[in-house]
């Protein structure tokens, strides 16, 4: 890892990928230089550069130190997770979390790894669990984005058939349980912290984040499935025909609905962005198709509760990507699709 450089570092704004706010208040810049990326703490007055390899929050640091072995940076979060391939002949993926942080995400992936061998998603190995270094290392997974193409409806149809299946395996009754309530304090979170990176709320947050805390009474209760929580077209590789489903760590007992409207909210994104040819018309296609090989369309409430989760997630979106400032344009859009589906919501609970 590239050593901390000791002069003052030179920030340009256009360079900034993203801000994230750490539990002291301070902001960490995200700046992308062509393909090098680096990492920057900013309070008060100060602005310091910051060495993945230096992190003392992550034990996985001091033991990278140590083995001297090369490897490559996959994704790095500050004071919170590193993730590195090593690249020495052994396909190894090392995941690092802040200190105490490894156990919970340890049981989750053992968990899913105990319960689906041959059924449905690819999932990754996981090979060993280090306390020493609150690491968990896992068989490299080679496979390829999710693309939006002329096959795109095929291989969300299948996304969507390996979600059933999913939500349909056995639930670890030490799983925590995740609720409406919950899906708005994950809201409220990412306010306080857009606020404090950024002060004022885009216009109209506000009013949504209200009138779906509203709303959430009016949801129908339904038996919660195996839901993994942060599901995006990221986290799935296409291998060899098959697809794999990526970072179990927020693996959780939730609402059926909760993990497609996720997703499915993250498609009309890409369509926004115009990632790998995600275009309004594959977007659709892909969208029916993941909902046809889910199958829960008959069942009752199910879109009244899915356009919930479609609207939180629109509405949290709005706020993660205001904090990425190549994309805060997306935010009114995103807020008009938050607002869309709101109101779709209201007429289905009529």
């Amino acid at each position: 890892m590239t050593a901390l450089r000791a002069r003052e570092p030179a920030i340009k704004h256009e360079d900034i990928v993203r801000i994230d706010v750490q539990r002291d208040g301070r902001l960490v810049l995200t700046v992308e230089d062509g393909t090098v990326q680096r990492w920057f703490h900013c309070g008060g007055t100060s602005v310091n550069e910051v060495d993945p390899g230096g992190d003392e929050q992550l034990s996985l640091t001091q033991e990278l130190k140590e083995s001297q072995a090369p490897f490559q940076l996959l994704s790095y979060r500050p004071g919170k997770r590193l993730v590195v391939r090593d690249d020495a002949g052994q396909g190894v993926v090392r995941k690092g979390f802040r200190k105490g942080r490894s156990k919970s995400a340890h049981l989750r992936h053992a968990h899913v790894a105990t319960s689906t061998r041959g059924n449905g998603f690819v999932f990754p190995e996981l090979t060993e669990h280090r306390l020493s270094s609150d690491s968990l290392v896992f068989a490299a997974i080679d496979g390829e984005p999710l693309r939006f193409d002329g096959s795109s409806a095929d291989l969300f149809f299948l996304v969507g058939a390996h979600l059933r299946l999913f939500q349909k395996m056995p639930i670890d009754p030490s799983l925590p349980v995740f609720e409406a309530k919950d899906e708005l304090a994950v809201l409220d979170s990412w306010r306080g912290r857009y606020e404090m990176a950024l002060g004022e709320l885009p216009g109209g947050w506000r009013d949504l984040r209200q009138e779906l805390g509203q709303l959430t009474t009016r949801i129908a209760v339904c038996d919660g499935v195996l839901a993994h929580r942060d599901l995006h077209d990221g986290q799935f590789l296409e291998v060899g025909g098959r697809v794999a489903l990526l970072d179990l760590d927020l693996l959780a007992i939730a609402d059926p609905a909760l993990d497609p409207a996720n997703l499915l909210a993250h498609l009309s994104l890409r369509e926004m962005q115009g990632t790998r040819g995600a275009s309004s018309k594959r977007v659709l296609e892909s969208g029916e198709a993941l909902l046809e090989g889910l199958g829960r369309g008959e069942q009752p409430s199910f879109w009244s509760r899915l356009r919930y989760y479609q609207g939180t997630t629109f509405l949290r979106l709005a706020l993660v990507y205001g904090l990425r400032p190549r994309w805060q344009h997306l935010v009114p859009e995103l807020l008009v699709l938050a607002e869309r589906c709101t109101a779709q919501m209201r007429r289905e609970l009529r």
